[in-house]
């Protein structure tokens, strides 16, 4: 089974560089094309409270995403002292394509110092089916008590968000090449919604629980920049989750609306040439856990919620080449 992108957390440690190397200088367009693809094994779906799942079968599915990225930089607000000598406005396009979905995007960067950036962005994506458990938009069908596919092109999915990063790295007040200790918070808040449903729950590019309403996403960084071909490892921690558990509707209380997820993702770039960086990426995260046994993720609108379930998500290749 070939599933969608691997959610924005895995790949945010990659991000601490490669999306410096994007933005451009001086008035100049930068161009980037990033491909993932990460392998799933199968975990258990095991009922009680907070718990780790063990892994059951080699095989649960493959997830690949292509995505093509311009950017515009230009000066601003530059001043003459370390702090804002960079300052600097990029505007990024980007277009993502997986085998079932595509993704239009485009965000503003700004940043006023040097260890602050702000960030403001939309996008609007439609999906389809690609076989069992495949399709890139759904709708949950309670009384089928499955995902059922939307038409593609009449539904979309909409996000919009907007964001503030705090960074710092060591070498920026010890001056030396193996300095660089690296850490980075962002803080993100944004609304997401489906169109073409009445449906309360919904699913895109196969993740499966969705809801419309206000959202909140919180990224953590610390890792370690070598001169070298190995040239980075880091430690990446996500937080996401809904402001108010009340956007699910009747399953709020049963199914957790307010629940928020967690990933933890362990990272090491190597820097194969000047355009070229590989991103190898490990994966465990936090679902709901249920007090009912189950096999099938479908039925879990309809289980009552019971705690945390920490399972080895995946592991992932991600290739950046910068034109």
């Amino acid at each position: 089974m070939i599933e969608a992108v691997m959610r924005r957390s895995v790949f945010f440690a990659c991000a601490l560089l490669s999306l410096r190397a994007l933005v451009a200088q001086d008035n100049e367009l930068s161009f980037s094309l990033t491909s993932d693809f990460a392998y799933q094994p199968k975990s258990a779906y095991e009922a009680g409270g907070s718990h780790f799942s063990a892994v059951e079968g080699i095989y649960r599915s493959v997830k690949a995403r292509t995505r093509f990225d311009v950017a515009y930089a230009m000066p601003f607000l530059v001043r003459d002292n370390p702090l804002q000598r960079g300052n600097h406005l990029t505007f990024i396009g980007s277009f993502e394509l997986t085998p079932v979905s595509v993704l239009p995007q485009v965000s503003v960067q700004f940043s006023p110092a040097a260890m602050l950036e702000f960030k403001a962005g939309g996008m609007a994506g439609s999906g389809w089916n690609l076989g069992t458990f495949s399709d890139g938009i759904a709708e949950y069908n309670e009384a089928l008590r499955e995902y059922r596919t939307l038409t593609p092109f009449n539904a979309w999915y909409l996000y919009g968000w907007a964001s503030a990063t705090v960074q710092f790295d060591l070498a920026a007040v010890w001056p030396g090449d193996w300095h660089h200790v690296v850490a980075l918070a962002e803080y993100t808040v944004g609304y997401e919604a489906l169109t073409g449903t009445d449906a309360t729950l919904w699913s895109w590019r196969t993740t499966r629980g969705m809801a419309d309403g206000w959202t909140y996403k919180q990224y953590y960084v610390i890792g370690y920049r070598m001169p070298m071909r190995l040239s980075m490892v880091a430690v990446t921690a996500e937080l996401t989750g809904h402001f108010d558990g009340g956007d699910y509707g009747k399953f709020d209380k049963t199914y957790d609306g307010a629940f928020m997820s967690v990933t933890i993702s362990p990272t090491v770039q190597v820097s194969l040439t000047k355009k070229d960086d590989i991103y190898l990426v490990g994966n465990i995260s936090a679902r709901r856990s249920f007090s009912t046994a189950h096999d099938d993720e479908d039925d879990e609108p309809q289980l009552v919620a019971s705690g945390r379930e920490w399972f080895l998500d995946f592991f992932a290749v991600r290739w950046v080449h910068r034109f």
